[in-house]
């Protein structure tokens, strides 16, 4: 089975709903063995979010709607609360808090790097499972061993060819990994993190898009 983790929760939903209505019409113009394990992303204004920026209105009401949609068709939402720039403070966040509280219902999961929010993730809403997120594995580690604390981690890119690694991971552990593959950086980007960073500035209103966006190019210019 080809487990494919769907990027961009808020917006994609029409393009998920008209893919399970066709599937359903006519599953043999489909490949063989697909499955949408579930869709990653975030809501508007969510200071936890990172990797991307998410602009729109906080609308509870509709947050609840698309949760619903989800549901309705059998795809786990995996929240991308990935802002590596938290504090303790940003943790009690009322937004984030009550789109969290709504996604609680032991299907969904939460993709993590800040320690901060870990912890108080684990504390405060104990049935979530937690992945570790692609921010946290920036140093070589035993990723297999990391499966004890996280439900799933995402591998780093400089991994996601590397088949002498690949091969190595337990057969029965390898579903519980996640390769990240429409990442617009190149494999070997040495900014990769950095971007990641300047995108939390902008969730956490320390910068503007443009101002991340700028310094995003001229380091890319560079290599």
């Amino acid at each position: 089975m080809k487990n494919f983790y769907c990027p961009d929760i808020y917006n994609g939903i029409e393009t998920y709903e008209t893919y399970i209505r066709l599937y359903g019409m006519a599953p043999y113009a489909f490949i063989d063995n697909f499955s949408i394990k579930a869709v990653f992303g975030s809501f508007p204004s969510m200071i936890w979010n990172g990797g991307t920026i998410i602009t729109g209105v906080q609308d509870l009401g509709y947050v609840k709607s698309l949760i619903q949609r989800y549901f309705n068709l059998n795809i786990p939402l995996h929240l991308t609360l990935t802002n590596p720039s938290l504090t303790k403070e940003d943790c009690y966040d009322r937004w984030c808090n009550a789109v969290l509280k709504e996604c609680y219902n032991g299907i969904n999961k939460v993709i993590i790097s800040s320690p901060y929010l870990e912890e108080y993730i684990r504390k405060n809403y104990p049935e979530y499972k937690i992945i570790k997120s692609i921010i946290t594995t920036e140093e070589d580690r035993d990723y297999v061993k990391d499966l004890n604390e996280y439900d799933m981690v995402v591998l780093p890119r400089r991994l996601v060819k590397n088949f002498d690694y690949l091969n190595s991971i337990p057969e029965d552990k390898r579903n519980r990994f996640e390769l990240l593959c429409n990442d617009p950086c190149p494999i070997n980007c040495p900014f990769l993190y950095n971007h990641y960073k300047e995108y939390a500035k902008v969730t956490l209103y320390e910068t503007d898009i443009k101002t991340a966006e700028k310094e995003q190019r001229i380091q890319c210019k560079t290599l």
